[in-house]
């Protein structure tokens, strides 16, 4: 828990080195590749944290069950779930959209 949690940290916190790094490149039109994979890496694995690493591991670190193959399908199931309600509300609103005409193919 404690790696996932300080991985996140410091990811999200890189935001706050690269924002002034590119502002300065920009501004002198000195931009580098580097700052381009910089924010790349940033961005992604920001949301791969976000999005499956730590709802995994926290589900995982609350179940009550006495394996570790036990907890980590009860974590597998728990967030197919959750994204499983989410797809279905996405799918729930562009129909809406699509019926009320706020969105055109």
């Amino acid at each position: 828990v404690k790696l996932d949690t300080s991985f996140a940290l410091v990811t999200s916190l890189s935001i706050v080195a690269l924002v002034p790094w590119d502002v300065f490149t920009t501004l002198n039109d000195n931009s580098t590749r580097v700052i381009v994979v910089l924010w790349t890496v940033t961005y992604w694995t920001t949301q791969g944290l976000t999005w499956l690493v730590l709802p995994m591991h926290q589900i995982y670190a609350d179940a009550g069950d006495f394996t570790a193959l036990a907890r980590l399908k009860r974590a597998l199931k728990e967030n197919l779930m959750f994204y499983t309600v989410l797809l279905v509300l996405l799918v729930v609103l562009v129909i809406l959209l699509l019926i009320f005409e706020g969105m055109t193919m």
